[in-house]
């Protein structure tokens, strides 16, 4: 069904893709990403590996590759995200031996989600997730090869498809929706829902449908959009519209209010962590790290000027438990549960109150194997049910005034407060918990860890 939408596509709107990507497709590998890039260069014509950045022991930390000439990251970040068929790559072919060639090559050790035949909107078409768990749509078309993401709006963001479009079209220059058809009464969706969409950001093209199955999937940050920013303006720009009504994260990332992941960052930095003078490399890594908005400034500091680096570093702690994030978010939250895990190892919590609400406190103690009590306090300033947790993190006292570190003997330079953040996700009935402890003196840093480390230890054989 053709909409007021539906626009005609010429070989100079196709090439608008091509001309200036400013949005690039980044994937979160757990230590493959060498591999998938040379496994979909060989599969893709008009492919290579166009640069790559070193990780430790000669590894490959990340790169850049280009598919029919559009470019895309890959990234070795660890087990914490993995690719759903929320967010696809839709791959138009020009001929059949094309499309036969290129299922060949996705499906072999894959999973096949549409088995690659005729159907009643395509003479052949076939939805595949490859060996690395991304997932791809193949049709045959009159048209060349071309890769666009492909969103599929599910569970709690069903039915928005349309809303979305509309948004991400508003934001970006050179933007608009080409064409939408929609469910009708006859089909399982409800009729006047997005069945199939096409739009351009900055004349990328993008898909979109809405699908009201009870799929067992969301997006996932393992598929993210990374946005090019030439200037700190364009940075603030972007990050204070994407981010409003969803969830602002570490190094550039964040959540929209649809659940779609971005990284809103200035080229300049990686060119800043690509200098063969790793010790200016590591000082702007640093750096980054301390942030959720990139400051194109900081960083520039951080390159120049060795004593621009800050005395105190953030800890960050990832775990996956087998548990749904409700039982993990309860861990947190409730007091009684909270009892059974808090302090590392050999160390109890004989006590722990929490006032769960923006502006709330808590107040807790361990005790040492000797029976000594620390206690700490805090205020809660951010509080997303089954999502986010921020609090300020203090020592005190058993009433819950403040007191200095050195009050209780701990080496190192402590600010009086500190800051706690815990950002849950849930993928097949598991929990990912990213733990950030921001301000530690870098002393004690190791000595934190080991701490978080046991208590989280012990959360598990709670849990479990």
């Amino acid at each position: 069904m053709e909409t007021e939408y539906q626009t005609k596509r010429g070989p100079e709107q196709d090439a608008l893709v091509h001309r200036g990507q400013m949005i690039t497709p980044f994937l979160w590998f757990d230590g493959k990403a060498e591999e998938a890039m040379r496994f979909y260069t060989s599969a893709f014509r008009d492919s290579r590996i166009v640069s790559t950045m070193p990780g430790p022991g000669g590894s490959v930390m990340s790169g850049t590759f280009e598919l029919n000439g559009q470019e895309f990251i890959a990234l070795n970040a660890g087990p914490m995200f993995t690719f759903t068929p929320a967010i696809s790559f839709f791959v138009s072919c020009e001929s059949r031996e094309e499309i036969d060639s290129l299922w060949a090559s996705l499906a072999a050790d894959g999973s096949v989600l549409m088995e690659l035949d005729k159907y009643p909107f395509s003479e052949r078409f076939g939805w595949v997730g490859d060996k690395f768990g991304v997932t791809w749509q193949l049709m045959l078309t009159d048209t060349p090869q071309s890769i666009s993401p492909a969103l599929m709006f599910v569970g709690e963001q069903k039915a928005k498809a349309e809303e979305a479009m509309e948004f991400y079209i508003s934001q970006f220059p050179n933007s608009r929706i080409e064409q939408v058809e929609r469910y009708g009464e006859e089909d399982q969706d409800p009729a006047g829902t997005v069945k199939y969409a096409s739009f351009l950001l900055n004349g990328q093209r993008f898909m979109a449908m809405d699908s009201h199955f009870d799929h067992q999937f969301t997006f996932s940050p393992a598929i993210s959009f990374f946005v090019k920013c030439r200037t700190q303006d364009e940075i603030d720009l972007y990050w204070e519209n994407l981010s409003a009504g969803g969830r602002e994260d570490r190094c550039g990332w964040l959540q929209d209010r649809y659940g779609v992941s971005w990284q809103i960052v200035p080229p300049v930095l990686g060119e800043m962590l690509s200098d063969p003078d790793r010790e200016r490399a590591k000082r702007v890594m640093d750096a980054m790290l301390k942030m959720n908005k990139i400051i194109i400034s900081d960083l520039q500091n951080a390159y120049k000027d060795p004593a621009s680096a800050t005395e105190s570093e953030d800890l960050t702690i990832t775990r996956v438990f087998n548990i749904p994030v409700s039982r993990a978010w309860q861990a947190w939250t409730d007091p009684e549960a909270v009892k059974k895990w808090w302090g590392p190892k050999d160390y109890t919590c004989p006590d722990a109150f929490i006032d769960l609400r923006q502006g709330g406190k808590y107040l807790s103690s361990m005790r040492s194997p000797e029976g000594q009590k620390f206690w700490s306090t805090g205020e809660y300033k951010e509080i997303v049910p089954g999502r986010r947790l921020v609090m300020t993190d203090s020592f005190s006292d058993e009433k819950g005034n403040i007191v200095p570190a050195s009050d209780l003997n701990m080496p190192g330079d402590w600010p009086l407060q500190l800051t706690v953040t815990i950002d849950f996700e849930e993928n097949d009935g598991k929990t990912t918990m990213h733990l950030r402890h921001e301000g530690l003196p870098p002393e004690i840093l190791q000595d934190c860890k080991t701490g978080w480390q046991q208590s989280f230890d012990k959360l598990d054989r709670e849990l479990k």
